[in-house]
């Protein structure tokens, strides 16, 4: 598998304001202005609301401020958000990377077929069968996972590509890692092979698909959510 500005008072804002309208243009004193706001993605408010109660965007956001506060706890540099741009300068949203995660997500989501048994089947596509060898197995998961990530276009007209991918599905609140962002990061932490995944240096960048309802056959419990994450390195 394979950061907030204390504003000053409103007072003093008018006063600032008074004072300074003349010199400074209008949209030079906006720009001010914004350089001062912060959002902490990583609050509560944002990283412990179930996935069915926010956009998707802004659960993503909470989870990608969770995971790079805690590469740098490890000293590991953080993982960017990967944007492709259009020719007129606006970003896109649905990159490769988001494309085959999500994708993933709701495919999974639509046909229950991850076991809580074998983790590794989450990584595959619906219909396979799992091989009985281990490396056969192992070698299964790094293809498909390869296909979903390079058949979105991920790295496409690159010179090399490194990729990886984290999975995670929950149904309910009442458990220690719920269907929230800070539920799946934690969760992804805890495990160890997840969390070396989320450690690794030579990943640079990663977008996660998020789909309520859970991957797993079975009673479903809500809220529910599954979480991909597709990570990579183009160059």
């Amino acid at each position: 598998m394979s950061t907030t500005t204390r504003l000053t008072t409103p007072a003093l804002v008018a006063a600032v304001a008074a004072l300074s309208v003349a010199a400074i243009p209008a949209t030079a004193a906006q720009a001010k202005v914004k350089k001062l706001v912060h959002i902490d993605r990583c609050a509560s408010i944002y990283a412990d609301k179930p996935i069915t109660q926010q956009r998707a965007e802004t659960s993503e956001l909470a989870m990608n401020c969770l995971i790079n506060r805690a590469r740098a706890a490890e000293g590991v540099p953080p993982l960017k958000l990967e944007t492709k741009y259009a020719p007129n300068g606006g970003g896109i949203y649905q990159t490769p990377l988001w494309k085959s995660a999500t994708n993933h997500a709701q495919e999974s989501v639509a046909t229950k077929f991850w076991r809580l048994d074998n983790g590794q089947v989450s990584h595959l596509n619906p219909g396979d069968q799992v091989p009985s060898d281990p490396q056969q197995f192992q070698a299964l998961v790094n293809q498909r996972i390869n296909e979903r990530i390079l058949g979105a276009g991920y790295c496409a007209g690159g010179h090399s590509w490194t990729d990886a991918e984290n999975t995670y599905s929950a149904s309910g609140m009442n458990q220690p890692f719920p269907p929230t962002p800070r539920g799946a990061v934690g969760w992804w932490l805890s495990d160890p092979p997840h969390h070396a995944t989320l450690m690794r240096r030579d990943l640079t960048e990663h977008r996660i698909g998020i789909v309520p309802g859970s991957a797993f056959p079975g009673t479903e419990y809500p809220p529910a959510g599954t979480f991909v994450e597709d990570l990579g390195t183009c160059s």
